[in-house]
């Protein structure tokens, strides 16, 4: 029998050498092209953007953009401070309060800033002369729009903003007969559910629902109403004539100011809560509350009591009174706001001849005008650490509406002719 030799095994690699030899191949050729992209991508060593500082208003939404070729590699944006303004992973910018915030623009280690500052938006609504009839006007950030254009006399008292949206209160005049009207973003709202003679003196926004004061006028009486989206929810019954010249919520309570004559005919200072009125004064002497703020359990009110001779400007906390003039000349506080621990009331006191524009501080004034032509400070509002008045200083031939800031003037822009600021809110 012949034998054959059995073949020799073969030792070539094995399959765990195929494994390995594999990645090293997958390896090297991601070396190569990661190598490859470096070169064909330049590193991007820095970046700039469209602009190197901006200035908006608050709510106002702007766009950022890189300016630099980024070989379309990603891009990372941020706030300072989102409270103040935030930013996209777009770029597209929106501001949100008052104040001074930088946007960045990172692309890997490229980083571009822009210094954002945001100014809030003030708004004050009034009247002004528009060549024949005073007609109700919003003055946003000094431009003057105008509110009604049915060609009839028109006056806006109040302003308010809720979210994005502008409400301004106030009422038109048919003939003999008042309309109370209140516009949410320039156009009218509501259609007020009586058909007497009635106006707007003050509005307020709360969640949904836009509350209202002012009054109704029955025969010959005029009856203190509060209205909610243009429906009655408050009135006076009518023996005596009364009036509410400024509403506000605050929790699940609604509270108006204003006054009530007694069976002398003499006005009473009133604070209605949910409609249950509150004397302010013993109806001996005439007065009047123009303005109400509730915060943090306290109730605070603004007008004037009768001294006998004079108007005497007054605050009143939780029922307790306090005098801002010492009677000498007639005067009258005419707004109130509360921030922190310091009450602001706006207002005026007679010098003798005119009026004169006054901010009280915890019970400290400041003149706003000099005395010379007459003034009036109409409201007061707060914000931060900046405080806004509005009124009108006469030229000597016409009321002209006013802005203050911080006690000095704040330029709007006016025509010829009267004009008046009743009213600012700032936010």
């Amino acid at each position: 029998m012949l034998h054959f030799p059995e073949p020799k095994k073969s030792f070539g690699p094995s399959s765990r050498a195929f494994g390995i030899l594999a990645i090293l191949f997958i390896l090297s050729s991601a070396f190569y092209a990661c190598s490859k992209r470096d070169q064909d991508s330049p590193k991007i060593s820095a970046i700039a953007l469209d602009r190197a500082s901006l200035e908006l208003h608050t709510n106002d939404i702007e766009q950022l953009a890189v300016v630099t070729d980024i070989h379309g590699e990603a891009i990372k944006w941020d706030s300072s401070d989102p409270a103040i303004a935030t930013v996209d992973a777009n770029g597209r910018v929106t501001a949100n309060s008052g104040g001074h915030v930088t946007i960045t623009a990172a692309v890997g280690n490229a980083i571009a800033s822009c210094t954002l500052t945001v100014t809030p938006n003030i708004y004050i609504s009034g009247t002004r002369d528009n060549g024949g009839n005073k007609i109700a006007t919003l003055w946003i950030n000094g431009v003057p729009e105008a509110l009604s254009n049915s060609g009839n006399p028109s006056l806006a008292p109040s302003v308010f903003t809720h979210g994005t949206h502008v409400y301004v209160g106030g009422y038109e005049t048919h003939g003999s007969t008042r309309t109370p009207k209140v516009w949410k973003d320039g156009s009218s709202i509501f259609q007020y559910s009586t058909s007497n003679s009635s106006l707007i003196e003050s509005i307020y926004v709360s969640g949904e629902d836009v509350f209202a004061a002012g009054l109704e006028q029955t025969g010959n009486r005029f009856i203190a109403t509060v209205w909610k989206n243009g429906v009655p929810v408050f009135q006076t019954d009518g023996n005596f004539d009364a009036e509410a010249r400024s509403v506000q919520v605050h929790g699940n309570d609604v509270y108006a100011g204003g006054s009530e004559k007694n069976s002398s005919g003499i006005r009473i200072a009133k604070i209605w809560k949910n409609g249950v009125p509150t004397n302010l004064t013993d109806g001996s002497q005439s007065a009047s509350v123009s303005s109400v703020f509730a915060l943090d359990g306290d109730v605070y009110a603004a007008g004037s009591e009768y001294n006998g001779s004079k108007d005497v400007a007054k605050v009143w906390k939780n029922g307790v009174s306090q005098d801002l003039t010492d009677g000498t000349h007639s005067a009258w506080a005419n707004s109130i706001f509360v921030s922190g621990n310091s009450i602001y009331v706006a207002g005026f006191e007679r010098n003798g001849t005119n009026r004169v524009a006054k901010v009280w501080k915890n019970g400290e004034p400041t003149a706003l005008t000099d005395g010379h032509n007459a003034a009036d400070a109409k409201s007061v509002f707060v914000l931060g650490n900046d405080v806004y008045v509005a009124g009108y200083e006469s030229d000597g031939s016409s009321n002209k509406a006013r802005l203050w800031k911080n006690n000095a003037p704040v330029a709007l822009s006016l025509e010829n002719g009267y004009s008046l600021a009743s009213a600012v809110f700032a936010e």
